[in-house]
This record gives structure tokens, C-alpha cells and sequence, in this order.
């Protein structure tokens, strides 16, 4: 008898189960030239820079294709392609969309890879998803 009554049930949850939600990695949201605003945080918290406090101008390029540009003073400096995947997030506590790129970044202070959010439609951050870590905004050009 108890087998009659639980059967029922499990039949019906088993058919009112859907599918697990895809989850799109492409990042098309992301496409476009970003020109670096500015960078914080570190162990202080005190890190402040901007292109008017280091005299420098950084862009980051996401092509459709997969493949990224980052320039400095409109120098190429490094040039491959980059990944978007999921992992998890110190900031949201949930699984976020996070940047990678195939070659070695350079060094400028500028938050390159980690947690990528779009900030409205024309602002990205990206943050190096650790404790005492650093960000960066930037703006779509």
C-alpha cells in the first residue's frame, strides 16, 4: 500500500523536472574595444590608478572570434585569444563569468584576467576574484 501511494509521487516529480538551464560562455555581450578608467583595491585597499595618475592609456580588444588585443600608449603588447568560463565568485558567492587569456599579460597594473561583469551596457569590471585583490573599470569606446 505504501508503495501505491509513494509511486504517484515520484512519477509526478519526476515529469514536472525540466531540463538544467544552458549556460552560454560566448561572452557577446563583451565584444568591443574597452579603454582602461581606472584601477583599485590591493592589500591596503589605497591602490587608486588612472591613465591621468600613471600617464598611461591602456585598451583591451574582444573580438567575436575569440581572439584579444591589449594596447599601452596605442602600442600592441599582447595579442591571442582568451576564454570565458565559469567560476566561483568571492564577490557574488555564486558562479560568475570569468576571463583568461593564452599568452602572458603585461604588467601594468591593470586587472586583465578574472571575474568580468558588464556594468550597464558601456562599463566592464574585471576583478582578480581574491581577498586583497584588484580591479579595474573600463569603458566601452
Amino acid at each position: 500500500m505504501k508503495l501505491l501511494c509513494f509511486l504517484p509521487l515520484l512519477l509526478l516529480s519526476i515529469c514536472s523536472c525540466s531540463p538544467k538551464a544552458e549556460v552560454s560562455f560566448e561572452g557577446s555581450d563583451l565584444i568591443g574595444s574597452w579603454d582602461w578608467v581606472s584601477t583599485g583595491g590591493g592589500f591596503t585597499g589605497k591602490l587608486n590608478e588612472t591613465p591621468a595618475s600613471t600617464g598611461t592609456t591602456v585598451r583591451l580588444d574582444l573580438l567575436a572570434n575569440g581572439r584579444y588585443t591589449i594596447a599601452e600608449d596605442g602600442d600592441e603588447h599582447s595579442q591571442g585569444t582568451y576564454t570565458i568560463t565559469l567560476q566561483r565568485s568571492i564577490y557574488s558567492g555564486g558562479e560568475d563569468r570569468y576571463i583568461t587569456y593564452s599568452d602572458d599579460l603585461p604588467p601594468v597594473g591593470v586587472a586583465f584576467s578574472g571575474i568580468i561583469r558588464l556594468v550597464g551596457v558601456d562599463s566592464l569590471t574585471i576583478s582578480d576574484n581574491s581577498h586583497d585583490g584588484i580591479g579595474s573599470l573600463f569603458a566601452r569606446r
